[in-house]
């Protein structure tokens, strides 16, 4: 299952390296920008070497999978993964360029609530990540929170679900889970 992802999400990674040499950008006027050789002059001169080194390196780590060599590094770079999404921000640009052609309020104010949701899940998610790699390991010999729950031989959506209704009752002020290995 998790497996099945991981291939999902290096196919879409490897994808998206061709998708953004027909992606347009936005030019200080608020003109889209769609010249093929213009889109792909751009984006080889910002993010193409990056998305090259990101891609190689998760294609390396699979292609490697079962052998003797420790892939603890190729783990580390899959995290540089991550830092693509920091494009992301980008999109703010685009959002500001819709935002002022809109004429309703109600719109608007719909996108605003849309993405607050989704920045409270993403970062719902993240906490939800990291707090489950922190019951994970124990402290000072101590077992941690997976441990103890009993959650090591559950699947992963199981453990998923745990850590993430931490996060989400932590926004609230209340769990019925302590934190076990802290």
């Amino acid at each position: 299952e998790i497996a099945a992802v991981a291939w999902f999400v290096r196919c879409f990674w490897a994808a998206d390296v061709f998708h953004c040499f027909l992606t347009g950008s936005l030019d200080d006027e608020g003109s889209v920008l769609m010249h093929p050789w213009r889109v792909a002059k751009g984006y080889l001169g910002s993010w193409f070497v990056f998305d090259l080194f990101c891609i190689t390196l998760d294609w390396a780590a699979a292609a490697m999978v079962g052998s003797a060599n420790d892939l603890s590094w190729f783990e580390f770079a899959r995290l540089l993964r991550v830092v693509r999404l920091v494009r992301m921000v980008r999109s703010s640009e685009i959002v500001g360029f819709v935002a002022e052609r809109v004429r309703s309020e109600q719109v608007v104010l719909l996108g605003e609530v849309g993405q607050s949701i989704v920045m409270m899940l993403i970062s719902a998610h993240v906490t939800a990540c990291l707090w489950y790699g922190i019951g994970r390991e124990g402290r000072d010999g101590r077992s941690g929170w997976v441990e103890v729950f009993d959650l090591e031989d559950t699947d992963f959506r199981h453990r998923y679900t745990w850590s993430f209704h931490w996060c989400v009752a932590m926004f609230v002020g209340e769990t019925k889970y302590e934190p076990m290995n802290i």
